[in-house]
């Protein structure tokens, strides 16, 4: 990694964002010599949670709806349709080899939790009872994709059966717990505007 590292800075290789940018957090954001400091925006959040739970494709709020991508969309999940998504994965694909959407879907609900978590903080919330709920729900995850492994490993199809069983857990666990949240958030923001 050290080695493509110094490359890409030997060979001048840096692209818009000035090369490699994520490996430390900044306060300041600094893209085409222009800085600018990071604002939240309940209105925001609210509106991409809702997308999250009704599975509605967020790009479209931000896209030409001419432009290339929307050509593909049809072809990819949204929201909490991943979760079909991957059950479908599992009932149809007899040679499942792919671990990735189990380690994706955890990364997901680990940055879900950390997001729960700013906003407690950032808004001064009541929802410590949802940030737990969420953190059953990070660890349910984790479980699932090892026994994913283990599945991989075994082809034991009732392993597959209890990952499917355990998905469609999560997926509705979740939906509670975001439905909750939005409202809260809703309720928040109302309560704001007066």
């Amino acid at each position: 990694m050290l080695l493509g590292y110094t490359n890409v800075e030997e060979m001048a290789l840096n692209d818009w964002i000035e090369g490699i940018v994520l490996l430390n957090y900044r306060e300041k954001n600094n893209f085409f010599n222009l800085e600018h400091n990071y604002r939240f925006d309940l209105n925001k959040t609210i509106m991409e949670l809702q997308d999250y739970l009704t599975s509605y494709e967020t790009p479209i709020h931000y896209c030409n709806p001419y432009e290339q991508w929307m050509m593909h969309a049809s072809d990819m999940a949204f929201g909490l349709e991943i979760y079909d998504v991957i059950i479908h994965f599992l009932d149809k694909v007899y040679e499942a080899e792919d671990k990735r959407p189990f380690f994706v879907l955890h990364e997901h609900k680990k940055l879900m939790q950390m997001r729960i978590n700013f906003l407690q903080k950032k808004l001064d919330l009541d929802c410590d009872i949802l940030f737990q709920e969420y953190s059953a729900i990070v660890k349910k995850s984790n479980i699932v994709s090892m026994i994913y492994l283990k599945y991989t490993i075994t082809k034991n199809e009732n392993i597959k059966k209890n990952i499917i069983h355990e998905l469609q857990i999560i997926k509705d666990k979740e939906e509670g717990i975001l439905n909750e949240l939005c409202n809260l958030l809703i309720k928040y923001n109302d309560n704001a505007d007066r």
